[in-house]
């Protein structure tokens, strides 16, 4: 049984609009990651580290423009000026071993190699999704700080398509947005400041 969601401080239409925003960004990062995954040749334990190489580029670039679109999201929505947030001070990191491991527990099951090369492919998609998202919730905390503004209560809004779950935990207050960064992959809720 879902909850009363608590009353937002923008409107769905502005929600809806960041939304998308997002998944624009969620999308190209997460495709970036998966065809630099597929394209690395070998996936052994020693390719690692090259990987994480070549999607540091595409990570930092994606928490550039989340955080600039987060900032500006909530900065409006908290009826402040956007706030001097360095893409620096978002820790959030990446799992970039994740395809890796999904890659070798596939092959050990006994699956295929092109069904390996795909479950790898799939968590290297799934790795960018989570970053962006998480980058874009983490930020909202980094907004209310900058502006010196206390006792902000945030709200997860059910994206169209949300899971029982997330339409129940919908209905809570988080004392922060980063406690309110949670949920399965793919999640794609929102986390607004709420009243």
């Amino acid at each position: 049984m879902a909850l009363t969601p608590p009353a937002l401080l923008v409107s769905r239409a502005q929600v809806t609009r960041y939304e998308s925003l997002l998944e624009r960004r969620r999308r190209l990062t997460a495709e970036r990651l998966a065809k630099t995954w597929r394209d690395l040749g070998a996936w052994n334990a020693d390719q690692v580290p090259g990987f994480e190489r070549l999607a540091q580029p595409i990570l930092q670039g994606a928490k550039t423009q989340t955080v600039a679109a987060s900032n500006a999201f909530n900065s409006r929505a908290l009826g402040v000026p956007p706030q001097p947030i360095s893409a620096t001070r978002v820790l959030v990191e990446a799992d970039l071993r994740q395809p890796f491991t999904a890659h070798w527990h596939s092959l050990k099951m006994g699956n295929t190699w092109a069904d390996a090369l795909e479950s790898g492919e799939i968590a290297a998609d799934q790795v960018g999704d989570r970053f962006v998202h998480s980058v874009a919730r983490v930020t909202g905390d980094h907004v209310t700080e900058s502006a010196g503004l206390r006792d902000v209560r945030w709200a997860r809004v059910p994206s169209p398509n949300a899971c029982d779950w997330c339409q129940m935990v919908a209905g809570e207050r988080y004392l922060s947005a980063e406690s309110a960064d949670f949920g399965h992959t793919p999640c794609h809720c929102a986390v607004v400041p709420g009243s």
